[in-house]
């Protein structure tokens, strides 16, 4: 009995079979960003993503030089009125003969003294078909309202870049981006079509705010899918799609003379963006520093999958907090925008990129 006992234990011995289960390591975000390397097929798709909004961003950026234009213009004259006998000459700042811009004569039997052009208007050159200075007349002593109309988009930049970083941080990158793109096409636009010089500054200066917000969080999104070695040169390649966009701008404007047509061309495009929203990830960063650990750790399972790499088996390592021993609410205002001005390294390179910019 004895014996037989022991042939069946040994028998279910043999058949129980023990799956050991593979070793989770608790890594940094760092280390599992480093998998990807330089350019992995993911970060690919995110960083083309960003860089067809940022070249329409340089577009609106430096729209307002073809938008606002100024052609050579002087008087216009009522018909069977010659050019030469009513309007006088003067030299311009490169020392050439030109006629004057902004005056004609008064009466040519009373000598020489001019008038500012009367209710006629003005003549403009065929150089353009149509800028706003043109179709409103922003030339002679209202042409300071084409400077203001930038002043006033530059400006409402400023409020963008210091809100939109912030409410990035509270409901995420991707949100953000969300937002912005979809208010700068309505908002771009708009001002295509704007019947007066007050909505088209209106709207241009709100099309500034959300444009630099999409910006930044545009840029944030995509150096945080990058690791600390490869996220200087994510930044710089950033800005050299800018400038591609800068320097395709005077290309499409040399076709587009119409101010109108030109605001639409680049503005309509970021509609195209619904389609592929779906395709843009969240920031792993912002994802791990709000808990959410486990959709990180998804995101980027996901991302080695798109870029056929293998993932060893890990668990994100949750970031400790600098201010774990401090007070909450001193906590709280250190990781804003004040924090910025009272933590003394983050002060130098505020001052820093002031002055670079």
């Amino acid at each position: 009995m004895v014996r037989k006992s022991s042939e069946n234990d040994t028998a279910e011995s043999q058949e129980t079979t023990f799956t050991m289960s593979p070793t989770v390591e608790v890594l940094d975000l760092e280390i599992v960003l480093s998998h990807f390397g330089r350019m992995s097929r993911f970060q690919l798709i995110v960083f083309c993503q960003v860089c067809f909004n940022l070249i329409i961003a340089a577009w609106h950026s430096m729209g307002i030089s073809f938008i606002g234009a100024t052609p050579q213009h002087h008087c216009s004259l009522p018909p069977g009125i010659q050019l030469n006998s009513t309007i006088p000459h003067t030299i311009n700042k490169h020392g050439q003969l030109i006629y004057d811009k902004c005056h004609m004569f008064s009466n040519l039997s009373e000598g020489n003294s001019t008038v500012p052009c009367g209710e006629n208007g003005w003549w403009y050159s065929d150089e353009y078909v149509s800028t706003i200075a043109t179709e409103w007349d922003l030339v002679c002593d209202r042409t300071f309202l084409v400077q203001l109309s930038s002043s006033v988009y530059l400006g409402c930049r400023l409020f963008g870049a210091a809100a939109a970083p912030t409410i990035a941080d509270y409901i995420g990158r991707r949100k953000v981006v969300l937002v912005c793109i979809m208010l700068w096409a309505v908002l771009g636009t708009g001002v295509a079509f704007a019947q007066n010089f007050t909505t088209f500054t209106v709207l241009r200066g709100m099309l500034g705010a959300v444009e630099m917000g999409g910006f930044l969080a545009n840029y944030c999104l995509v150096c945080e899918w990058f690791d600390t070695r490869q996220r200087a040169w994510a930044g710089n390649a950033i800005y050299l799609v800018w400038a591609v966009g800068v320097m395709s701008l005077p290309g499409i404007a040399y076709f587009v003379r119409d101010w109108r047509h030109l605001e639409l061309i680049i503005s309509v495009p970021l509609l195209l963006f619904i389609f592929s929203f779906w395709l843009l990830p969240e920031s792993p960063h912002w994802l791990l520093t709000h808990n959410k650990a486990e959709e990180a750790e998804e995101l980027l399972r996901r991302a080695a999958t798109v870029s056929r790499l293998k993932l060893p088996p890990f668990k994100l390592k949750l970031p400790s907090s600098e201010y774990e021993e401090k007070d909450e609410k001193t906590s709280a205002w250190k990781q804003n925008m004040i924090g910025v001005i009272f933590t003394p390294y983050l002060r130098v390179y505020a001052v820093i990129l002031m002055l670079v910019w």
